[in-house]
């Protein structure tokens, strides 16, 4: 049997009520236990923070650092510009520059054998922090599957966290990654369905051939729960 226009009003608000409460219970777990509003500076850490093997980098024993990236303490973080273009730089292996990114934080610890480090990036909108998100999955992806490299998102905010060491992955790797975790969340890359708009009321038919069913309104308005339930 056909099922009219007010069978799929019906049907469609019940849909619509569903996706609200399933949004608002994603939201409830996405912030639970995890700073509201994190920033670069919830992101700033003394090396025994971290792990009680590890250390700031001197600054002046640093090597390999990205060129033009300069900065008076370790870790540090800066809303310069020059800063923010030589970091966004070093966190994308020379692919991208700071178009897009407001603020940057750079940090490098040790334990006199393996070097950690951050480039944390805040972009300057949703767009932009979607897009370099995705690029810098790319551009880390090998080293990620080599549990060297791990990109995090919350919110505006970037993290590349890198590991460089000759040996084994060291203790201090697993902490720096939880400590991390506990602000910015998991570094997988988790994609949010896309659904698509239910079509009208008047676009489709279910059991076209079918009678068309019959109901009273009551109140002249409602459609008793029943009824719908009979028709399909």
């Amino acid at each position: 049997m056909p099922v009219n226009r007010t069978t799929m009003h019906v049907v469609l608000i019940c849909i619509s009520l569903s996706l609200s409460s399933w949004a608002r219970l994603g939201d409830a777990r996405e912030f639970d236990g995890v700073s509201l509003e994190p920033s670069l500076e919830s992101l700033v850490f003394e090396g025994s923070e971290l792990h009680p093997s590890l250390r700031s980098h001197r600054i002046e024993l640093l090597r390999d650092l990205p060129d033009g990236l300069e900065f008076p303490a370790n870790p540090h973080v800066s809303a310069d510009e020059a800063f923010v273009h030589a970091t966004a730089r070093g966190g994308s292996q020379g692919r991208l520059d700071g178009a897009g990114m407001v603020e940057a934080l750079y940090a490098r610890y040790t334990d006199g054998e393996s070097e950690i480090g951050f480039y944390g990036l805040q972009a300057g909108t949703a767009v932009e922090a979607d897009q370099r998100e995705a690029a810098l999955r790319e551009i880390w992806a090998h080293n990620a599957a080599l549990d060297r490299t791990y990109v995090y998102r919350r919110g505006p905010l970037l993290l590349v966290v890198w590991l460089w060491t000759d040996g084994p992955l060291p203790e201090s790797w697993v902490a720096v990654r939880s400590k991390v975790a506990q602000i910015m969340g998991s570094p997988w890359d988790v994609r949010k369905p896309v659904l698509r708009q239910p079509p009208a009321s008047d676009e489709y038919v279910i059991n076209p051939d079918g009678e068309s069913p019959e109901w009273s309104l009551k109140d002249d308005r409602q459609v008793l729960s029943e009824d719908p339930f009979e028709a399909f």
